[in-house]
């Protein structure tokens, strides 16, 4: 299972990039089905044009979530960016030994 995960972009890169595609889309979400009056508001919104306009708006989130740097250094208001940057990777290589030993120990337990 890991090696496919890194087959398809799991890395650290990966990671942060889904991540930062995810905030970006529940943020735009949120603020559609706000700006509309709701989920009613939302569901009457709803044609052909409208789906395609969420389709292009995905897509383009979809860019902008592969060039994370760019966006989150556009949003973090420090003049320490480089912290933030250290304690996620530092949070995804304590993940990835946690995840390495228990793949290891479940293995020595099943042989």
């Amino acid at each position: 299972m890991q090696k496919k995960w890194a087959k398809f972009g799991g890395g650290f890169y990966g990671i942060v990039a889904f991540l930062t595609y995810i905030v970006i889309e529940l943020t735009e979400i949120t603020s559609m089905i706000a700006n509309l009056g709701g989920f009613f508001g939302f569901i009457k919104r709803l044609d052909i044009g409208f789906v395609i306009g969420m389709f292009v708006e995905a897509f383009t989130n979809f860019i902008a979530a592969m060039i994370w740097p760019a966006y989150w250094l556009d949003r973090i208001e420090t003049h320490q960016v480089w912290v933030w940057f250290l304690a996620a990777y530092g949070g995804y290589w304590v993940g990835l030994k946690l995840a390495q030993y228990l793949i290891q120990r479940r293995s020595v337990a099943g042989s």
